[in-house]
């Protein structure tokens, strides 16, 4: 192989692990990389990097795509890595690579191991035995992690990693870890929990936290929410770490959010998705500040919207007044289904632990959970029923005290009093030729 006319040298680097981010690994292999260039007397046309990016795990890696690209096309004619490793870490991998290597005739030269000389049957022979010595300690090293996060789990320890509310690793005497409640994070996420099961939308309880943490998005706020750790728990078993809430909040919120589909887009018209066509009982939705609501069904009623919705305004204004109205009363069927709710995920634990213990098959397994997980989703319905009940007489008892500041209020604090106040409002067609507003077109179903 000719090691001595490299006029445009490529340095390839990799890291499989770089959990900060900050690319010390590769910087220092570049560095070795580029004074083993200067030795050889090569020109450095291009630096290669795949940062935090294991060759074991089979990912794509950029970078040492767009190297086999400039070997292809010739933009290369040399190639220097800290390790063959770095390179290669699947036999797959190195058998494709091999062909190209022969048939451009590349010199590589590694920091660590000299010449990796691929274009003689020994080099190669070495090169494969190198792989399958690296392939082994990578499936080893797999192993041991996979091994030591099974006796994490069976414990109830944290692996590591950063979770809001809750602090980094730390370790007792002995070496063993744990975590402890950041009170300021954690009053932040129960304060959500607690408002988003009284009614309060999620983006709203999102904009709350983001006052003291900007980076909160109603998406990071549901997986906060839903992360078991948040309950105290690693694997459904009790975690060495403090609950930021208790089991029956966690388990209502997780039910809560799976049973509906929460919006994370705040509603920009008063009364979109809250009209019924009542040609076709289609949902209407806004059309526009100009063209007001339109059925998004048969398409055959529409109304403006700036009378509409005065004249809505005016009607709930009205059903404010309090002895037009009473509050629902707590449902005592839901206290019920909270309790089957835990009771039922008891069981599901106690089933896994069954079938791990032997006294269940996996057929009499599948059966048990199929069960089980229905039984789950019905008591969870009644719940989920429940929060939307409870946002609603949230909103009644605000209602009353709103009826003075009503033009002072969002869109959406009038949407929520308009929802609690009304089971439906049925938009009928219009009376062709007439062009005011006819209220009688407009029927309201209170609640």
């Amino acid at each position: 192989m000719n090691t001595t006319a490299v006029t445009a040298a490529a340095i390839y680097c990799r890291i499989s692990r770089d959990g900060a981010g900050h690319e010390l690994g590769v910087l220092r292999q570049e560095v070795e990389c580029r004074q083993l260039a200067e030795r050889l007397g090569w020109a450095v046309a291009e630096v290669f990097t795949d940062n935090d990016i294991s060759a074991y795990s089979g990912r794509t890696r950029p970078a040492y795509q767009r190297l086999l690209d400039a070997i292809k096309t010739g933009d290369v004619d040399g190639l220097v890595v800290w390790h063959n490793d770095r390179l290669h870490r699947s036999p797959k991998e190195l058998e494709d690579f091999i062909p190209l290597v022969v048939a451009t005739k590349l010199p590589i030269s590694t920091v660590t191991a000299d010449v990796y000389d691929l274009t003689t049957a020994s080099g190669r022979m070495t090169a494969r035995i190198v792989g399958d010595v690296a392939r082994g300690e990578s499936e080893h090293k797999a192993e041991r992690i996979r091994s030591k996060h099974a006796e994490l789990r069976a414990k109830g320890a944290p692996a590591g990693g950063r979770l809001f509310g809750l602090s980094e690793v730390r370790r007792h005497a002995d070496g063993s870890g744990y975590r402890e409640l950041v009170p300021e994070e954690a009053e932040l996420l129960q304060t959500a929990a607690r408002d988003i099961l009284a009614g309060v939308p999620v983006l709203t309880a999102t904009r709350t936290i983001a006052t003291k943490y900007p980076k909160a998005t109603p998406q990071w706020l549901r997986r906060c929410l839903q992360t078991e750790a948040i309950a105290g728990l690693r694997d459904g078993k009790p975690a060495q770490w403090p609950a930021i809430i208790d089991l029956d909040t966690y388990n209502r919120l997780r039910h809560f959010f799976a049973a509906r589909k929460v919006t994370t887009r705040p509603p920009t018209t008063l009364l979109g998705g809250l009209l019924t066509c009542k040609l076709c009982n289609h949902t209407m939705s806004s059309a526009g500040p100009r063209n007001g609501y339109r059925c998004g069904g048969c398409g055959n009623v529409s109304i403006v919207a700036r009378h509409l919705e005065d004249d809505i305004a005016l009607r709930v204004l009205w059903r404010l007044d309090s002895s037009q109205m009473s509050i629902e009363e707590d449902d005592d069927a839901t206290a019920h289904a909270e309790a089957e709710l835990s009771r039922l995920e008891a069981k599901k634990v106690e089933l896994a632990e069954m079938v791990a213990s032997g006294e269940f098959d996996a057929m009499e397994f599948r059966a048990a959970k199929a069960i089980n997980e229905a039984q789950i989703a019905e008591q969870a319905r009644i719940v989920s029923a429940d929060a939307e009940r409870t946002a609603r007489r949230r909103a009644q008892a605000e209602a009353l005290e709103l009826k003075e500041s009503w033009k002072s209020l969002g869109v959406q604090d009038k949407r929520r009093v308009i929802t609690a106040l009304t089971e439906r409002i049925v938009v009928g067609p219009g009376v062709r030729g007439r062009k005011a507003y006819d209220p009688t077109r407009v029927t309201i179903d209170p609640r």
